[in-house]
């Protein structure tokens, strides 16, 4: 087991082949139309210097894969966050998030990965890249009487992952878990014609070869497998617990939901410049 869960806190459109090669800058990140598929995109062989990270999700939606090989991130990489935040759209910097991401990952398309596994490797690489560095995160807390957002260090030890139980097949339904691919697909549906809310939270539950057909795939259900489709949201739950807690100097522990921010990539010095205060 990895040092990382030991750890207990808590449409579409074609991405180009080089927008998400490893050997890419971020920048090259583009869709190349309104229709058609992600492609699987082929990585080149295995570097050295690469750990191996268990996911959450156990191999239940990888044809029994359970690990994927990560390498820290190089500096090259962590600049191109800079990029990230140009982007016009959330669609757009997701997109050039995971192209960031995917060249420090193998074995499984970063694609590929359900959303939940996606972040959690995410926390994994910047764990492994900053062994000793802590994520800087805002937390609310009152200060004075008054509600204040503070930046608090985020420690290893303050992760937890929950892992996935054993997937419960569905009579009358094929069911999956949304994955990164999934995830571009909507949000780029947002920039066009917008899913509906019941759409963007459960199509990607529901197994097709690409997000268009699990879309179309949802919308063909008999309307009686709506409950199927929630509980399995529920019961097939994996990745990063949303709660953190974080102690403040004063000895005093707040519980504060986490937001992914891209900007956890850097070092904590650097994080912490990007915020207003510091606890």
């Amino acid at each position: 087991m990895s040092m990382f869960n030991k750890i207990t806190v808590d449409s579409s459109g074609k991405l180009l082949e080089e927008a998400l090669a490893p050997a890419q800058p971020t920048s090259a990140s583009t869709y190349a139309g309104s229709t058609g598929e992600i492609p699987h995109l082929p990585q080149p062989p295995m570097p050295t210097g690469t750990t191996v990270y268990i996911l959450p999700s156990g191999g239940a939606f990888y044809n029994g894969v359970d690990t994927v090989q990560v390498l820290p991130l190089t500096i090259g990489q962590v600049v191109d966050v800079d990029r990230v935040y140009k982007g016009k759209t959330v669609h757009e910097q997701f997109q050039r998030f995971v192209s960031i991401v995917n060249q420090s990952v193998y074995g499984v398309s970063v694609l590929d990965l359900t959303i939940q596994d996606f972040y959690a490797v995410c926390y994994y690489l910047r764990l492994i890249s900053y062994p000793a560095d802590p994520i800087v995160v805002e937390a609310e807390v009152e200060v004075g009487g008054q509600m204040r957002k503070l930046n608090a260090e985020l420690k290893a030890d303050g992760i937890t992952v929950r892992k996935m139980q054993a997937l419960v097949a569905e009579r009358g339904v094929a069911l999956d878990y949304p994955r990164v691919r999934d995830h571009l697909f909507a949000m780029q549906a947002e920039d066009g014609e917008a899913l509906t809310d019941w759409e963007r939270g459960l199509f990607g539950y529901v197994a097709g070869a690409t997000a268009q057909e699990k879309l179309a795939n949802f919308r063909n259900l008999p309307s009686d497998r709506f409950k199927v489709l929630v509980k399995h949201q529920i019961d097939s739950f994996h990745g990063i617990e949303p709660l953190v807690r974080v102690t403040t100097p004063k000895g005093e522990e707040v519980e504060q939901e986490v937001s992914f921010d891209y900007s956890m990539f850097f070092p904590s010095f650097i994080q912490a410049s990007l915020h207003h205060d510091s606890l």
